[in-house]
């Protein structure tokens, strides 16, 4: 998720313009500086940043911007601008434009929270954030196996060497009969 703070920079608007014309899912704050519904607003809208950074960091295809209204001339497919502030919704490289009054979430009471059910209605619909993929990788003197058995059962879930032949093993049995929930080993010596 990438965020916008535009306040006079052609350049950003050149940034932001690119996003939309990439297809990114683009969520618009357009406010007037000295507007008191600007100003009641801002803050709000600002906290989205704090709330959902963590969650859709893996998602570089939605963007969270607001603008200084003296820049929307330069906005591309951002429709008309009745009033102050404007909150829009732009997908499909700016084929598709939303209003958030337009928008079918049930509370529309500009919010941090109905701003976010506003977002998620679209992105969750939209989009399938990357997930991190699992791999098998091969460590020194030791391996990772996923869902595996490995010599007397042990099922190895992830690891990390700490000397050759070591492995962190979760809930399985390895060689020797002995259970490591999230330990490290180094070699297995067995029963004695």
């Amino acid at each position: 998720m990438k965020f916008l703070h535009i306040e006079n920079s052609k350049s950003d608007i050149a940034q932001f313009n690119k996003y939309v014309e990439e297809g990114k899912h683009v969520f618009v704050l357009i406010f007037m500086v000295g507007c008191v519904p600007c100003s009641q607003t801002i803050p709000k809208w600002k906290h989205i940043e704090t709330v959902l950074k963590k969650q859709y960091a893996n998602n570089d295809n939605v963007v969270i911007a607001d603008i200084n209204k003296d820049m929307s001339s330069f906005i591309k497919h951002i429709g008309e601008i009745e009033g102050y502030p404007t909150m829009k919704y732009l997908c499909n490289k700016g084929s598709k434009v939303e209003t958030y009054e337009e928008s079918k979430i049930p509370v529309k009471d500009r919010s941090t929270d109905s701003f976010i059910k506003w977002i998620e209605t679209k992105i969750d619909r939209a989009i399938a954030y990357k997930q991190p993929q699992r791999t098998r990788r091969r460590m020194r003197g030791g391996s990772i196996i996923l869902g595996g058995r490995k010599r007397g059962g042990s099922i190895i879930l992830g690891g990390k060497n700490s000397k050759k032949g070591g492995s962190i093993i979760l809930g399985g049995r390895k060689r020797g009969g002995s259970i490591i929930l999230g330990g490290k080993t180094r070699r297995n010596r067995g029963n004695k």
